[in-house]
């Protein structure tokens, strides 16, 4: 089994002067501090009951018609089936290899990551998801592979890999409503009914604790599975899959942007 533990929370590396990126990320806490993002979900459901489910930042997002992602079947579980070790952020561990790295703050800590210089969809996903256009960052990631008698199936190999996703914001780490409703989100845009069982996500909502403000909060889980008839076959589709998750984490991303600047 190959796994590697990483982490990541804040920015990309410094340049000359402020990014449209960075003046959004300011001018996004400005509006959840000022409280205007809830005052915003109100007047948006007075104006159109059918866009706000709640009073929080997801009231605001509404997704395009017409936007397709390729298909894979995703599971949806806001309350764990069974118990979980409650994650602790950051995390320490007993193996030194393994260390948490702030990847927002320090993009360079990627190459030190052994599995994102062996697989290049996990070192294009943490650049990524941790970069200045995304509100989120990854606390901790897992890599595994197995295989399974032949005689089992058509796809005895199987990759998979294990993120635990935070928003960049801090604040909104302890409402556990922002993360379910992350989690729909990517729900609706990546599930497919009739996709094959090749692809396979589960998205979990999280209890964990944050060590520096020593406050309980919540954090969300994405596990991909790729199958395929041979090893390289499940570890291309598995790179695929972790494609159209970051395409769609960046895509919520930029429409949550959107629409608390125009109400902003």
């Amino acid at each position: 089994m190959l796994h590697s533990d990483v982490a990541g929370l804040h920015g990309s590396p410094p340049e000359a002067g402020p990014t449209a990126a960075s003046l959004g990320q300011r001018q996004f806490l400005r509006v959840l501090e000022s409280g205007r993002v809830a005052k915003a979900s109100r007047e948006l459901a007075v104006r159109d009951p059918r866009a706000v489910h709640a009073f929080h930042i997801f009231s605001c997002v509404r997704l395009r018609p017409g936007i397709a992602f390729p298909p894979m079947r995703v599971e949806l579980a806001l309350e764990p089936a069974e118990p979980v070790e409650k994650l602790e952020i950051p995390w320490e561990s007993p193996d030194p290899t393994r260390r948490y790295l702030d990847l927002r703050d320090d993009p360079r800590g990627i190459a030190q990551i052994e599995e994102a210089r062996r697989h290049p969809p996990l070192r294009s996903f943490l650049v990524a998801v941790n970069s200045d256009d995304s509100l989120f960052a990854t606390a901790r990631c897992k890599t595994w592979q197995k295989q399974d008698d032949p005689s089992a199936g058509a796809s005895p190999c199987e990759f998979s890999s294990r993120l635990e996703l935070v928003f960049a914001p801090e604040q909104l780490n302890f409402d556990r409503s922002q993360h379910e409703g992350l989690a729909r989100r990517l729900e609706e845009l990546l599930t497919r009914e009739t996709a094959p069982d090749a692809l396979r996500s589960e998205l979990r909502v999280l209890s964990c604790r944050y060590r520096a403000p020593g406050r309980e909060g919540f954090c969300l889980r994405i596990t991909l599975h790729a199958r395929g008839t041979t090893p390289e076959q499940a570890e291309m589709r598995w790179g695929l899959g972790l494609a159209r998750i970051q395409q769609a984490l960046l895509f919520v991303s930029r429409v949550l942007r959107q629409q608390i600047a125009q109400v902003s």
